[in-house]
């Protein structure tokens, strides 16, 4: 039986808390247009969406939410879904190319080099 303690559940809140104000922050500097309808309620439910999907993806270190969040935001929530994109998500899925956090990079990357490619 796993017993935790009242501290560490705090401990928890915490870090979840000292989380959702980073990421906010992060969205409200990088991204104040695309945030710019929502409420603090329906951006606290985005910062919730968003870290729910990047764990799908294996996504734990703070520098790949970032990432992750940014891709959401230039192409959209979900952008793995989109015909256009689909090699986004293929590029996720190749387990042979490196660890999550690589390939991430990797595809960040990418993007920005199309994005500059095409302006």
């Amino acid at each position: 039986m796993l017993i935790v303690r009242q501290n560490q559940l705090l401990q928890i809140q915490y870090k979840n808390e000292q989380f959702r104000t980073e990421m906010k922050e992060f969205l409200q500097n990088f991204f104040p247009e695309q945030i710019s309808t929502f409420s603090m309620h329906e951006l606290d439910e985005k910062i919730t969406q968003l870290f729910n999907r990047s764990t799908n993806y294996g996504l734990f270190k703070k520098q790949d939410y970032l990432r992750f969040f940014s891709l959401c935001m230039i192409f959209g929530d979900n952008w793995e879904h989109q015909p256009e994109q689909t090699w986004m998500h293929e590029r996720m899925q190749q387990n042979h190319a490196g660890d999550v956090s690589q390939r991430l990079y990797e595809l960040y990357q990418q993007c920005l080099y199309r994005l500059e490619e095409s302006i």
